[in-house]
């Protein structure tokens, strides 16, 4: 219980900090933000261009790397304490239902209250600030490890898909092969 009070407290300070920086087509685990909010933004995108990289990030909080965690979380907050919770909490083993302990070198605690903004924050470098400066003009929602990337052709989709493969592995990750696809929609005559 005092576990779970310490991780309120900390998603509670880091997102008083992170907030104002989070992309606007950020949704996932945000204030006055919902799901509905991401598939209204897309439906509008939609409209605009033909051709979406629909992706999905394979098993994101298993596999988030924790050296990146905890960088973005530095280059956010002062607080020392803050950084020290983050840090024991990422390397805190897993209890399996059988009540033995798992190491765990990679992941995020799932179910936790600190790693919803954890999640973001790590997305927001990985993934929105990227897409912002690479690509600036390719409208994009994200809904934690989801997204949906909006092209104007599909050599641009595949031009960026392929690109989104790049950086996920640069920041230890990969998209899932099943459910990543570019998908477009072709107007009737």
């Amino acid at each position: 219980m005092a576990d779970r009070v310490a991780q309120t407290v900390v998603a509670r300070v880091l997102e008083g900090k992170v907030e104002s920086i989070f992309h606007p087509d950020s949704y996932g685990y945000r204030p006055m933000r919902s799901a509905l909010d991401a598939v209204a933004a897309c439906r509008r995108r939609c409209w605009q261009t033909n051709w979406v990289i629909d992706l999905d990030i394979a098993k994101f909080f298993d596999s988030v790397p924790w050296d990146l965690v905890v960088k973005a979380v530095e280059a956010n907050t002062e607080l020392p304490w803050v950084v020290l919770y983050v840090k024991r909490w990422l390397e805190a083993p897993l209890q399996l239902p059988d009540g033995s302990l798992q190491i765990r070198e990679r992941g995020t605690p799932q179910g936790s209250a600190v790693s919803p903004v954890l999640a973001n924050l790590f997305l927001h470098y990985a993934f929105d600030a990227w897409m912002a400066r690479e690509f600036p003009g390719v409208g994009f929602e994200r809904y934690v490890d989801d997204a949906v990337v909006h092209c104007v052709s599909e050599v641009q989709a595949r031009q960026v898909l392929a690109a989104l493969g790049k950086r996920m592995a640069e920041v230890g990750l990969e998209l899932h092969p099943d459910k990543t696809r570019i998908v477009g929609r072709f107007s009737r005559s």
